[in-house]
């Protein structure tokens, strides 16, 4: 009579446990998952993805519904449990979209491990304060095998102190990360008109956040109310979405064109070599956003002024003139000024971050 020890002993395989057959359905369904809502059923990332994903977050589930979606990534909800809280916790998987290649030369150099200061989202594993939202984990596939790993912080900062003629052999790019979950969280766009105070407390929160990013060496270049979230209760407001930062260099100032044009400094747009003040300029538009309430510039006649217009027609400066238009709207004189102080169009008058927060305008209740 066969026997489950005659199976073992001729070396046929031994039926799975129930812990096995567990661990097979919570990795099928988390790779349907995946498949169905970032990459489809032919990548090859979602059963590798799930492996991993299931073997650093006990128990993980993930969420059917994209919760946020920007021009080269998904964002979905992630339920895992954690052993040392012994609690379930909840997560932001955030997922390059699947046409956006990352074996591709550009986005090795750029992504790559093999840069001492890799750009984009890495940058979100350094260990920020309370108004920027860090990643716990970066997820990152191996261009030689094609395997998926997942990189701790504390895993990202080991690396970073590796010799260069090792880290040519760091073969990895960045696919997506984990990052804290704001339950009931709204992007600072979905708000409309908000209030001077607000605007005082918001401002002073995100001019802290840029001066923890700035202080890192790390340029964040997409500032717009779409890249803030706003808590539930309304009280606090963080940073997200590092996925067009880059390293500052101290030898030369950066030139290649990235970030919302609408939201974008000149120099920035027009290659002339830019530094950590085009994140000066592009919160200043923001705070002038929030104060009237719009998404857009205006010309004298009222007309939207899109994007191509900012980078075709800016030697006619229609971005000046709308933004003038818009300054006519805010109501408070303090917010007028700081708008026109931080929106200067040479980056040199632009204040830091820090400078800003001295402003007239947040010392109302100082």
């Amino acid at each position: 009579m066969t026997t489950l020890t005659t199976l073992q002993a001729t070396g046929q395989a031994s039926p799975p446990s129930r812990r096995n057959l567990a661990d097979m359905r919570a990795k099928r369904t988390l790779a349907n998952t995946l498949a169905n809502t970032i990459y489809g059923r032919k990548s090859p990332y979602p059963n590798t993805l799930a492996s991993r994903l299931l073997t650093d977050f006990t128990n993980c589930k993930l969420g059917k519904t994209i919760i946020g979606e920007g021009s080269y990534s998904k964002v979905l909800v992630m339920e895992h449990f954690n052993p040392e809280t012994q609690t379930r916790e909840h997560k932001a998987l955030k997922l390059v979209k699947p046409e956006i290649n990352p074996t591709s030369k550009k986005n090795v150099k750029l992504f790559g491990l093999t840069r001492k200061r890799p750009g984009g989202e890495w940058n979100a594993l350094d260990k920020f304060g309370p108004h920027v939202l860090s990643a716990s984990h970066a997820i990152a596939l191996n261009n030689k095998t094609r395997d998926v790993f997942l990189f701790s912080a504390e895993k990202f900062q080991e690396y970073q102190k590796i010799s260069q003629e090792e880290r040519e052999n760091l073969h990895y790019t960045l696919i997506g990360t984990v990052s804290e979950y704001i339950q009931g969280s709204k992007t600072l766009d979905k708000f409309g008109i908000i209030s001077t105070e607000k605007v005082r407390i918001y401002g002073t929160q995100l001019l802290k956040g840029l001066k923890d990013i700035h202080s890192h060496s790390i340029i964040h270049r997409d500032m717009k109310p779409e890249n803030v979230i706003v808590t539930q209760d309304g009280k606090e407001v963080k940073i997200i979405d590092l996925g067009f930062s880059r390293v500052a260099d101290k030898e030369r100032k950066r030139q290649s064109i990235k970030g919302s044009p609408i939201f974008a400094a000149p120099e920035l747009l027009f290659n002339e070599g830019y530094n950590y003040k085009v994140d000066i300029y592009s919160l200043g538009i923001t705070f002038l956003f929030m104060a009237t309430g719009l998404d857009t510039l205006l010309d004298e006649n009222g007309n939207n002024i899109d994007t191509l217009d900012c980078l075709r027609n800016f030697l006619s400066d229609p971005k000046e003139k709308a933004k003038n238009n818009l300054l006519k709207l805010v109501q408070d004189s303090n917010l007028r000024d700081l708008i026109k102080v931080l929106t200067q169009k040479e980056p040199e008058n632009r204040p830091t971050a820090e400078e800003a927060l001295n402003h007239p305008f947040f010392q109302v209740n100082a």
